[in-house]
């Protein structure tokens, strides 16, 4: 994401949330990505994440997004 102006101190913006939506995607007639029809006995999706920022700070960061029901 390339740098955007924004207030003190450092003259830049910095992402408070982020949403994410991805349109369905195919290959050859065929689902492309997506999860498996089943849920994991865990009851919830894994979603893992790399955020690399200005000052070269990396965070990585996990999710977990309930499903089944």
């Amino acid at each position: 994401m390339p740098r955007s102006p924004g207030g003190p101190p450092d003259g830049e913006s910095a992402l408070r949330r982020v949403h994410n939506v991805f349109a369905p995607r195919s290959a050859d007639g065929r689902d492309y990505t997506r999860t498996s029809p089943v849920c994991p006995a865990s009851g919830h999706w894994t979603f893992q994440a790399r955020l690399t920022f200005a000052d070269g700070v990396v965070e990585h960061d996990s999710y977990d997004m309930p499903c089944g029901g």
